[in-house]
Formats: structure tokens, C-alpha cells, sequence
């Protein structure tokens, strides 16, 4: 297999181990470039003088998941030995709109020819913003990750109800909205107060919240395909720390008259925007369902930091 390859990388050239596999490469085929990361060795140092212009090495830290990135993208290897595949490596990324949680995983497998790869929280195909992906242990961590506070920024729209709590879904119920700009914003900042703190909440039917080992998402897809909908949703303690009016608008035509509020909710872990959206509404008299999502905060970390897809 090796000779069919022209450039390989390996990553994570800790010690003996991986400077024998170097040189176990290089002695089986004599027009092989090797590229190597690593922390420290001083086997390196016999190589490199070696096989001279043979073999070129990066150190790293390993456990930086974006220089790992960036050195596969600049090399662009035909092969990928990683030998500290358990390294604890954690990112964060930009999800775009219309791809699941589990594409981003499945592109970054892909990517860096990694299997042992996770993330600390799913965003819904719809939303878009910050994911923390580990690899190797340093999924083991992510459970940890999942239980940080996170921050939204969501779009509301006030007017309709639709059966996925999102865009997604189908309209279940509509109310034009006629009251002026300014009454209506007053009672969308007051409706937003009431929302801090902690309260219960039913969760939508098209979460991802497990009820008997089985993801609501795919109990509701099925009762659709039959024509049906599910009515029993749980019940669950929410907290909202803060609830921020950023920008309200109208829209007004001929057949359809919607507002639509931007809100910062600033959130525990298990709170769910979606409920917070249609909780909004129903506080100001009005069906509401989440237009938009994006989700800028997880403790710590921030979306200005996150790599894009």
C-alpha cells in the first residue's frame, strides 16, 4: 500500500515508535516525502540528518486541533498515520445552515482521517454557529462541555406556530398582527423579563431529547409519515439568565402581517430556544416560532474564535 503514495503525514511522533515508522517508510520506498508532527524526540535529529531533504517535521502542539488542520491542508497528504490518535484535541467550528451536527463530524472525519471524533451539543439543521468538537479523549471530555451555559442569538417570528417549533415544520396556527411598532415592543421587553429565571417548559416534539431511549425527532418523523401528530411532548425546568431585545420589526402585506423580534438569550445547558420562542408568544397574545438560530456562546468559548467550514 505504501508504494502507491507519494507524500504521507504522520502525526503525533512522540518517540522511538514514531521515528522508526518514518524511517520504515522511507527505506520501503526511496521517492517518498514524509511529513511529520510532533512535540519533542530527540530521534528526529538522527533522521533529519539522515534523509536530509527526505523527511520535514512540524512541531506542534498536539493537542491544538486547528494547527493539525492547517498543517493537512498545507501538506495535502496521499496517506495520514496518526500515532497519538488518543491525543486530546478539541476545536470549535462555525456550523453552517441546512447540515446536521452529525455531517460536521462526519466531514471532519473525512478530513483529517480521524474515527474518534464528537462534539458537545447538537444544533438543529436550521441553526448555525458555534460547535466543540473533541478528538480522541478528548471526546471523553465533551460531556463536560455539554453542561456549560451557552448564549443565542435568535430571531422570533410573531404571527404563526408551526409543528417543528421552527421554519421546518408546517403552520399549525396564524394571527396577523396589527398593533402599532412600539406597543408591541413594549410588550415583547416586558414578556422577555418574565422569562428569566426558571421555569417549565414543553419541549418540542422535533428535539432531540430522548423519551424511552428514543430521540423525539424521529417519533415525531414517523407519526408525520402517517399523517399523525404527537401531542404528548415532556416537560422540562429551563433557566434563562438573560433576555435581550437587540431588534423588532414589522412586516406587513397584503396576506400576511408578522413581527419579528431578535433576542440574546443568555441560557443554562438543557434550555431549549425553541420552546423560549413560542413561550414569547404566547406571553404577548400571539403563535411565535423560531425563524432563526445561532448560538455564539458555550462557557468559555466564543463564536469569534471558531474555525469555519
Amino acid at each position: 500500500m505504501i508504494r502507491s503514495f507519494k507524500k504521507c503525514l504522520i502525526t503525533g511522533i512522540t518517540g522511538s515508535g514514531g521515528s522508526y515508522l518514518c524511517e520504515h517508510i522511507v527505506s520501503k520506498k526511496s521517492n517518498i516525502k514524509i511529513y511529520g508532527t510532533y512535540r519533542s524526540s530527540g530521534y528526529l535529529k538522527l533522521l533529519k540528518k539522515k534523509y536530509k531533504n527526505k523527511i520535514k517535521f512540524f512541531r506542534v502542539d498536539l493537542t491544538s486541533f486547528t494547527k493539525i488542520k492547517k498543517i493537512i491542508n498545507l501538506v495535502k497528504p496521499d496517506l495520514i498515520y496518526h500515532i497519538a490518535s488518543n491525543a486530546d484535541v478539541r476545536g470549535s467550528f462555525d456550523k453552517p445552515k441546512e447540515i446536521t451536527s452529525m455531517d460536521v463530524i462526519r466531514r471532519l472525519r473525512k478530513e483529517l482521517n480521524i474515527r474518534k471524533i464528537g462534539h458537545a451539543g447538537t444544533l438543529d439543521p436550521l441553526a448555525t454557529g458555534l460547535m466543540l468538537v473533541g478528538v480522541g479523549t478528548g471526546t471523553k471530555k465533551l460531556a463536560e462541555l455539554i453542561k456549560l451555559d451557552k448564549e443565542y442569538v435568535a430571531e422570533v417570528r410573531i404571527g404563526e406556530r408551526r409543528s417543528t417549533g421552527d421554519l421546518e415544520g408546517e403552520i399549525l396556527e396564524e394571527k396577523s398582527v396589527t398593533e402599532a411598532a412600539e406597543i408591541l415592543r413594549s410588550k415583547i421587553s416586558a414578556a422577555l423579563a418574565e422569562l428569566i429565571g426558571t421555569n417549565s417548559y414543553p419541549v418540542s416534539a422535533y428535539s432531540a431529547i430522548k423519551v424511552d431511549g428514543v430521540p423525539m425527532y424521529k417519533r415525531a418523523r414517523r407519526a408525520e409519515k402517517r399523517g399523525q401528530i404527537v401531542d404528548e411532548v415532556p416537560v422540562r425546568d429551563m433557566t434563562v439568565y438573560v433576555a435581550e431585545l437587540l431588534d423588532f420589526s414589522l412586516t406587513n402585506s397584503a396576506e400576511k402581517n408578522r413581527a419579528v423580534a431578535t433576542v440574546r438569550f443568555y441560557v443554562a445547558s438543557g434550555t431549549y430556544i425553541r420552546s423560549l420562542a413560542e413561550a414569547l408568544g404566547y406571553r404577548i397574545g400571539y403563535p411565535a416560532t423560531l425563524q432563526n438560530l445561532r448560538r455564539t456562546r458555550v462557557g468559555d468559548f466564543d463564536i469569534k474564535n471558531a474555525q469555519p467550514l
